[in-house]
């Protein structure tokens, strides 16, 4: 049986941190969501949208950081310790983004309001989860 590859045990692992953090914010309550106002379809796809670019720009970066560790034939030599690091600047470098660009978001467009955060983004997203759209980005 082949052994599965550093590149693909990556993406693995950064795909179940960001679904383990959508759980996380899903689980929690906000009162402030409101589908039919500001929290409607369009505006969801605009930040999905914006939250998209950045992640494929974070997962670009550390696929390529592997690639050139397995081209120096390093990823052998790599202890967990150092993978795990890897892994928890991945998860830091994610949440810092989400809250960038829900930041941006609220400075940037004036039918946003304030205190947009990422709990009620999840719930945004939960409500909307059957649009084909919002399936393909979230």
């Amino acid at each position: 049986m082949e052994r599965p590859s550093w590149t693909n045990i990556a993406i693995a692992t950064a795909a179940a941190i960001g679904l383990g953090i959508g759980i996380y914010f899903l689980s929690k309550e906000t009162s402030t969501f409101d589908p039919k106002g500001e929290h409607n379809l369009e505006n969801l796809k605009i930040i999905l949208n914006e939250l998209h670019l950045e992640y494929t720009c974070i997962y670009a970066r550390y696929y390529n950081m592997m690639l050139k560790m397995k081209e120096k034939e390093e990823m052998e030599k790599i202890p967990p310790q150092v993978v795990s690091g890897i892994e928890a600047d991945l998860r830091r470098e994610l949440e810092e983004k989400n809250k960038a660009v829900l930041s941006f978001v609220e400075v940037g467009r004036s039918d946003f309001k304030k205190s947009l955060d990422l709990v009620s983004l999840n719930h945004w997203t939960a409500y909307f989860k059957d649009d084909p759209e919002v399936k393909k980005l979230a």
